[in-house]
């Protein structure tokens, strides 16, 4: 194989061996108790005997993706019940209901082919060969092929009425499409420059399945594979003005039951409005096994439920939920691990990769004085050192948090020793003397210090309250009470989500706050680089170099920069190249302090039903959509003990 390949290879029975370290290690098999010989669940053998259903033998590909286990293989049949807060979101789906080429491996650390039987990267990361597995079913029984695949990204992500935008994943740095093509059985992706990220992208639950989809039902409702005015008539009578609308529809694996799916679950019944509840039962056609041979799931049903947040958390600490950090807020952990024992579940401590809470200064402010200001970094000095961080720790977290500045982390890729770590200290004499430094030292009657214009420093903070971390409204308090010493006004003004995503792009605030991801942000650059309108440090600069300078404000250097080292990190033509650029702007951001870190959760609580086995339970499980949320856990290795 050449450079960049992952392939399934023979390793005691199991698929690729986890090498990288870490904790805990996925065993081998061992016959564990109340595991049973019976290579597929009782509920599919007694549609095998009744003839409804193909062997198992004729339902599983000729080399079927062996699974390791967390724990130790187990009996078949149960069902868990999950929750999330909204019915039209796909959270709960993108853990039991994803498929994809390659897959994240059991410790989240790496890449592992999944339907994809190999794949390879030439040297320069220019082009990729993907080879499926033969033999490969969909849940309802029809043939998954190349066909599938180039459907999906051909007919699907390139179309321009269904994607006017290509994603970030499949595109090249041009915006054009990257080459998909059919070559001697295999599928070729070739873009016009090096793309080293394009791999990682395949590992995402909530992206694998935009890469394979069952081109024998969605055709039907694709104007390129049936008669337009008939499509057009399906979409009408469906509810919808076009075609494209209910294409998505017909396609939404979350809300469709009728869809195929690869995955190992498949939608039964959808989750309608809020207190809705969506049925999942296991696919028959599962290209997984257990090393013994034992096709997966091991559970049969899922059970997703729609809850408003107190309601999921009290159900939780009721030990009505069998899986579940999703939604779960930090600050139930005392009431969760008081009612644990009575209720029949255990908490354990997944690691959150967004829970610290950043408050952002907008360093593309409309108003040029502001902005002007803000973009001193001694400002941003200054009002970082007027924090306490220990107190503002005590009082809200009990000491257990930490906090630094809001920069890659520890775990990521472009983390850098020592990063984040400027200007934490609590010395409000110093920020004073940094503030005064900047001309800005004359107040008005109230203490608070006047800008050169003679305008206060009023600013207002915007935010969405959410108690899956601390409440946000306390720290912001806190930093307000805190700033007044120094003489800079921080108003409080909380916004509903759909607000605040009308200002964000919109260049309207003053700051704001928000998590952000820390570990795996190249997933979602918008974090860290200028590549959105979402870039919440500085969206005018954005929509600038988005446009090229049609709308939003010329950036600084600086943030030319970014937007550079960006651009030269997705076309790195090797793995070691595009590190090296990543920390790049990890050292600029540990420089220029852009965003304030708060304080960071330590953790986050995942309630796990007593009798559920093969949970991951290590610290460095990561509760984030990137690795699938709860699905962290590899869903279709656990069982219920006997």
């Amino acid at each position: 194989m050449g450079a960049g390949a992952l392939a399934v290879t023979a390793l005691g029975g199991g698929l690729i061996a986890c090498t990288s370290g870490g904790s805990p290690t996925p065993t081998p098999p061992s016959g564990g108790a109340g595991a049973g010989a019976e290579l597929e669940a009782p509920m599919l053998a007694e549609r095998v005997k009744a003839g409804s259903l193909p062997p198992l033998a004729e339902r599983l590909p000729e080399v079927p993706m062996v699974q390791e286990l967390f724990g130790g293989p187990g009996p078949y049949g149960g069902t868990i019940r999950a929750a999330q807060t909204t019915a039209l979101q796909e959270q709960l789906n993108t853990m039991y209901g994803t498929y994809g080429l390659l897959e994240w491996n059991m410790l989240g650390t790496d890449g592992v082919p999944s339907l994809a039987e190999t794949f390879e990267a030439n040297e320069d990361n220019t082009v990729f060969t993907i080879t499926l597995r033969k033999g490969l079913k969909w849940s309802d029984g029809e043939d998954l092929t190349n066909g599938d695949v180039l459907f999906a990204l051909q007919d699907v992500i390139q179309h321009k009425t269904l994607n006017p935008t290509p994603p970030t994943w499949l595109r090249n740095t041009d915006g054009s499409d990257p080459q998909v093509e059919e070559v001697d059985g295999s599928i070729v992706v070739t873009f016009a420059n090096p793309f080293a990220l394009f791999r990682k992208y395949l590992y995402m639950p909530f992206l694998g399945p935009q890469t394979i989809k069952p081109k024998h039902y969605l055709s039907a409702f694709h104007p390129d594979y049936t008669d337009k005015d008939e499509v057009a008539a399906k979409a009408k009578k469906g509810g919808f003005d076009t075609w494209d609308q209910a294409f998505i529809a017909r396609d939404n694996a979350w809300l469709n039951p009728d869809r195929p799916t690869a995955a190992a679950y498949v939608l039964k019944t959808a989750a309608t409005g809020q207190t809705g509840t969506a049925e999942y039962e296991r696919n028959p056609y599962y290209h997984k096994t257990d090393p013994d041979g034992r096709q997966l799931p091991y559970i049969d049903r899922v059970q997703a439920q729609v809850l408003e947040p107190d309601t999921l958390n009290l159900r939780a600490a009721g030990g009505q939920l069998d899986l579940q950090g999703l939604s779960l807020s930090f600050s139930s952990t005392g009431l969760l691990q008081e009612s644990a024992q009575s209720k029949g579940y255990r908490v354990l401590r997944w690691k959150p990769a967004s829970s610290q809470l950043n408050i952002f200064p907008n360093l593309s402010h409309k108003d040029e004085a502001v902005r002007e200001i803000f973009q001193q970094l001694d400002f941003r000095a200054a009002l970082s050192h007027a924090i306490n961080r220990d107190e503002l720790n005590t009082q809200l977290l009990g000491s257990i948090g930490t906090y630094r500045q809001f920069c890659p982390g520890p775990g990521d890729d472009y983390y850098v020793e020592g990063a984040g770590e400027r200007f934490l200290e609590f010395d409000v004499a110093r920020a004073n003397a940094l503030l005064d430094g900047l001309g800005l030292d004359q107040r008005d009657g109230d203490g608070t210090r006047l800008r050169p214009d003679g305008e206060p420093l009023d600013f207002v903070v915007i935010f969405v309250e959410a108690n899956a971390t601390a409440q946000v409204s306390d720290v912001l308090e806190y930093v307000a009470n805190a700033w007044q010493q120094i003489g800079v006004k921080l108003t409080l003004k909380a916004v509903d989500n759909t607000l605040y995503y009308q200002l964000l792009p919109a260049n309207d605030y003053d700051f704001i706050q928000y998590s952000g991801h820390m570990v795996d942000w190249d997933m979602e650059p918008i974090w860290f680089t200028p590549t959105s309108t979402q870039f919440r440090a500085a969206p005018a600069y954005a929509d600038w170099l988005l446009t090229g300078g049609e709308s939003g404000l010329r950036p600084t250097p600086e943030f030319e920069q970014l937007w550079t080292l960006w651009n030269e990190l997705v076309q790195a033509p090797t793995d070691e190249e595009r590190i090296s650029v990543g920390q790049q702007i990890t050292r600029q951001w540990d420089e220029q302090v852009y965003v304030l870190g708060l304080i960071d959760i330590p953790f986050r609580p995942i309630v796990v039903n007593s009798s559920l086995q093969n949970v991951r339970d290590d610290a460095e499980a990561l509760l984030v959509f990137f690795h699938g949320f709860d699905g962290a856990t590899h869903p279709e290795q656990l069982y219920y003990a006997s």
